[in-house]
């Protein structure tokens, strides 16, 4: 009986034992995956710079009526550069950024410039770039982006948010999302000395990505986020469509 017991005992021991061998490679296993897509997302990033400009009219710089018949000509050119962030799109030849990057007033964009994580630049016109809904899109040659991998894109269908198409672990994943970014959930405040919640981290464009796939990008860096009938706002999001 006392051997019984003792052979029973150890293999419970053996039990645990191997089952923590087990888990261990699928931590590993995971730990993994999230580097290689940490690793691909920055490689695809892409900083987007955009020059802007605006013909200036005699009649925006007078303080007075003009005279009869003296025309509104053109005295000058102001410009403006503005910046942004955007993703390289499976194929290499579509840059994702937020359409809120391509309007900037009454300016006109004259050139963007791209540049990539490989250190390739590149120059293009308006003639380049597309919205559609709240994503912008640049076009790009294949070979401007060699040597890098444009990330693979999650599509929802018209009139469909994140949660509604991913449902709960959505929800989660946008938590840690923007907490991970130092953004205040409701009263939430950053704290001095804290290296927990970096503040003030997101920025237009930062990349949501669920399941190895790009889902959206940040159209606006709110100072703090919150949640309606248990699901995450989406409203500072872009989201890619069908």
């Amino acid at each position: 009986m006392e051997l019984k017991k003792y052979i029973l005992s150890l293999g419970s021991i053996c039990f645990f034992v191997c089952g923590a061998a087990h888990a261990q490679p699928s931590a590993d296993a995971n730990l993994q995956r999230r580097l290689n897509q940490e690793i691909q997302t920055q490689q695809a990033k892409v900083e987007i710079n955009i020059n802007w400009e605006k013909e200036i009219h005699m009649r925006d710089v007078m303080s007075r009526p003009p005279r009869m018949g003296a025309g509104n000509p053109v005295i000058g050119v102001k410009q403006d550069t503005t910046t942004c962030q955007g993703v390289l799109l499976e194929g290499n030849t579509r840059i994702a950024l937020p359409a809120v990057c391509f309007k900037n007033g009454n300016f006109e964009i004259k050139q963007l410039r791209l540049s990539f994580s490989n250190g390739r630049q590149a120059t293009g016109t308006k003639s380049c770039i597309y919205t559609q809904d709240d994503m912008g899109y640049i076009r790009i040659e294949a070979q401007t982006a060699q040597g890098l991998r444009g990330v693979p894109v999650g599509v929802l269908k018209p009139g469909k948010s994140l949660q509604d198409t991913f449902g709960s672990a959505m929800t989660m994943a946008l938590h840690r999302f923007f907490s991970s970014h130092g953004i205040a959930f409701r009263t939430r405040v950053c704290r001095i000395g804290s290296n927990r919640y970096r503040c003030g981290s997101l920025k237009t464009g930062e990349p949501v990505f669920f399941e190895g796939k790009l889902v959206a990008l940040v159209k606006y860096a709110p100072s703090r986020y919150s949640t309606v009938w248990g699901k995450v706002s989406e409203d500072a999001l872009a989201v890619f469509r069908s």
